[in-house]
């Protein structure tokens, strides 16, 4: 298991926040469907959806705060899949959850989807892009701004 799932196991143990480590098999088919549905092309590195479906929003001011914005639903979380992060993934059982997890974590680049695949967005060190049902809510933040 990787440094950032214990973190993100730690954490949410820490916070209450029930989380399963999902088996290698399902993890690498629940990435595959993510990047096949979402046509994701920058898997490692910064991560991004560089889809012209995508929206962003400055990470700086919304990282702990936009998943408020979430429904309450779970959510898988992975990583850079070009590391020792790759193939793994993680279901958390409240989705707007994750704003505390990685504000009581170390800094870590992610992807995360519901269940269901209805978006996708990817956090990196200067943004969150999303794609799918996230981009309405993504866009209203954007006209508060």
């Amino acid at each position: 298991m990787s440094n950032k799932i214990n973190e993100i196991q730690k954490v949410c143990k820490e916070l209450g926040v029930e989380c399963v480590i999902i088996s290698k098999k399902d993890s690498i088919d629940i990435i595959d469907q993510v990047f096949k549905t979402f046509k994701v092309l920058k898997k490692s590195g910064h991560l991004a959806i560089n889809s012209s479906d995508a929206i962003s929003i400055p990470a700086e001011k919304n990282e702990y705060t936009y998943s408020a914005n979430l429904d309450s639903e779970p959510v898988y979380i992975f990583f850079d899949q070009e590391n020792n992060d790759r193939n793994q993934v993680v279901l958390i059982e409240d989705g707007r959850r994750m704003g505390a997890i990685m504000e009581n974590s170390f800094g870590i680049e992610y992807f995360i989807t519901n269940v269901n695949f209805n978006y996708l967005l990817a956090i990196n060190w200067y943004s969150i892009e999303g794609v799918g049902s996230a981009v309405n809510w993504m866009k209203n933040l954007i006209e508060e701004e």
